[in-house]
């Protein structure tokens, strides 16, 4: 919580942030989705998937910072927003480290598939509790608001991760 000190309070502050934490999460974010693509090229060809992908990428983290606003002034913690964004900002970039360690390790280790899906389920569920982790102490709110923010990035995902999808043909 004493780091919560260190992060920008402000507006602009917040803006490097996302910008900063967006280049350093877009490399891990594309391997990801090609790894998804399971070594296939998506029908739109592999240029325009990434192009795609990269883009759909920027407009879900933006439209998550921009979607918890409405959450964030409900909850009467505003003025708290600047910092929120930027920890949710750096909180990504080890989500997509563990995430990333957990595709990959298990089948270079050559362990079952089972194994590996449950890394990868474990992963997810630790990213998901990191969010809510950094929203209810970054917020000051309760423990509703944050989960209120967390299901938001999930619906936001889900939506403009099933447009980006349904544009590459993965």
């Amino acid at each position: 919580m004493q780091g919560l000190a260190l992060l920008p309070s402000d507006g602009a502050g917040a803006w490097r942030a996302t910008v900063r934490s967006i280049v350093i999460c877009l490399p891990a974010f594309l391997a990801l989705r090609m790894m998804a693509w399971g070594g296939t090229v998506p029908p739109v060809g592999l240029l325009p998937a990434v192009l795609v992908e990269s883009l759909a990428f920027v407009v879900a983290w933006v439209a998550l910072l921009l979607g918890t606003l409405p959450l964030v002034n409900a909850a009467g913690a505003a003025a708290r927003w600047p910092r929120f964004v930027a920890a949710w900002n750096w909180a990504n970039v080890p989500q997509y480290v563990v995430l990333l360690v957990a595709m990959i390790v298990p089948p270079a280790l050559g362990l079952p598939g089972w194994v590996g899906s449950g890394l990868a389920l474990a992963a997810f569920g630790w990213a998901l509790w990191l969010e809510w982790w950094v929203a209810k102490v970054a917020l000051g709110g309760g423990p509703l608001v944050a989960a209120a923010i967390v299901a938001t990035d999930v619906l936001i995902g889900i939506v403009i991760g099933g447009v980006a999808g349904r544009m590459t043909g993965g």
